[in-house]
């Protein structure tokens, strides 16, 4: 049975740590990847993007994405998400709650990058692993000891 790392990034620090993931897994695993790209990505960025985003945050509009992933013939789903306004983005929130009777039988991991540290988040799954990664930078030189000492961590306990 296959094994799925999902995630998505606007800035690239969570794509950039997703891939510290993914290298590690791949070699000893049957992990395969996935970007999670919305159908109007373009919308996102700039001060347009802020209003966008605040609009569908309270709107709890539906994200259209170019492509969905096959959660069936998966074991283990890893998401990874930057935190927007407390709380997981609205592309992989959308995912998990379009899926959500689909992911409740699966071992799903939820790896977060933010500004502050997390101990939670709110999302529509009963049984989930959450970690957070704050002030993450894009340069494995940014990474501290600590943050390697994680991410060994974490993925020990996804190997299990």
């Amino acid at each position: 049975m296959k094994n799925l790392l999902v995630y998505y990034s606007k800035t690239n620090k969570t794509k950039y740590l997703s891939n510290i993931f993914f290298e590690i897994l791949k070699k000893e695993n049957d992990f395969s990847e996935f970007q999670i790209l919305e159908k109007n990505n373009g919308l996102r960025y700039g001060i347009s993007g802020l209003f966008f985003d605040l609009y569908n945050i309270i709107t709890k509009k539906s994200i259209e994405l170019k492509k969905n992933p096959d959660f069936e013939n998966t074991e283990k789903i890893i998401f990874f998400s930057p935190i927007w306004a407390g709380n997981l983005a609205l592309p992989i929130k959308h995912l998990i709650n379009k899926y959500n009777e689909v992911l409740s039988n699966k071992k799903i991991f939820i790896i977060t990058t933010s500004q502050r540290e997390y101990k939670k988040i709110d999302i529509n799954l009963e049984n989930y692993e959450f970690y957070n990664f704050k002030r993450l930078n894009n340069n494995i030189k940014d990474i501290k000891a600590k943050e390697f000492n994680n991410i060994n961590y974490i993925i020990e306990k996804i190997k299990k």
